[in-house]
Formats: C-alpha cells, structure tokens, sequence
C-alpha cells in the first residue's frame, strides 16, 4: 500500500504483510485525551477503515511530562 495515505504505520509479520494499522501521538504539554481523540478522527479517515481495504486499527499515545503516560487503544 502506498506510504503517506493517513497511517503512520502498517503492522504486519513480514514485508508486504500488512495486517493493521497504527496512529503514534505525542505531546508534552496537551491532555492524553485530546491527542486520542485527534488520532481518533485521524484514522477514521484513512481509506484503510473502510471497504476492502479495512484492517483493524491501534492508536498509541504517549505524554512526555515529569507525570508521563502511555496509553494504547485497539480499534477493530
């Protein structure tokens, strides 16, 4: 699949194996939550969640502060 079409990663076992896709966020200074929900609305635009091309997705999101978060979301 062409890279640059609203993912940030194709998760898979091996080359050309493209099982899922992944939406990565980070911040410092934002809420968790408001980054969730911008990649939230990020994946729900990629042409990979809907028709014959749809994979089940993951978000991960990550606040790096002196209180830091990860937080990883599964979005089938």
């Amino acid at each position: 699949m062409p890279r640059g079409s609203r993912v940030d990663y194709y998760l898979g076992d091996g080359s050309g194996d493209e099982a899922a896709i992944m939406e990565v966020g980070g911040t410092m200074l934002q809420s968790v939550e408001t980054i969730l929900q911008q990649k939230r609305r990020q994946m729900a635009a990629s042409p990979f969640r809907s028709g014959v091309l749809k994979k089940p997705g993951f978000i991960a999101v990550t606040r790096f502060a002196a209180e830091a978060v990860s937080v990883l979301e599964v979005t089938p």
